[in-house]
């Protein structure tokens, strides 16, 4: 079903996605303080404006409600930075003949010691640091999308043994 130019074709695709990711991140983690909470609060504004009007909800922007969307906005991209990451790392991954769970384990260490790294970084640029904490938020959004694949994936194969069809690959 899949021929070998398929697979790298897909390691190669998968691969340089997971790698740009980890580009983006760096780029964000380079930023140094106040780029960074320039970038941050330029968002707030942007998703506070477009939720009071697009539905048309009564809040005032005080400085500590304005902090708090900040901090939720900051928090968010954290988790999806690291949930797109971990779908072209778990991708990659599964374009090896290995046990699925094995497999997914790896995957999420990929993205954890990625995490850390970066939060590691992060300590050397100016007006920033490192936190646990957000080794902890990128590491949850890597863990639900890896979740998510692997139900998918199960569910696939599940249907692919319903039907006899022989996969040599996990059905990417």
């Amino acid at each position: 079903m899949y021929n070998q130019k398929h697979l790298v074709a897909k390691r190669i695709v998968f691969g340089l996605l997971a790698l740009a990711m980890m580009v983006v991140i760096f780029f964000f983690s380079s930023q140094n303080g106040e780029e960074s909470g320039n970038l941050s609060n330029s968002i707030t504004e942007t998703v506070v404006d477009f939720v009071v009007k697009t539905f048309d909800v009564q809040f005032e922007k005080t400085e500590e409600n304005m902090s708090i969307v900040k901090m939720i906005i900051r928090k968010l991209a954290h988790f999806s930075e690291y949930f797109v990451f971990a779908i072209f790392v778990t991708l990659f991954m599964y374009t090896f003949k290995l046990n699925k769970l094995a497999l997914s384990g790896i995957s999420l260490a990929i993205a954890a010691l990625y995490a850390t790294t970066d939060e590691f970084h992060q300590s050397f640029v100016d007006s920033r640091f490192a936190s646990p904490i957000d080794i902890g938020i990128d590491s949850s959004g890597a863990l639900v999308a890896i979740l998510i694949l692997f139900l998918i994936f199960s569910l696939a194969e599940r249907k692919y043994k319903k039907d006899d069809i022989k996969v040599e690959t996990y059905p990417i």
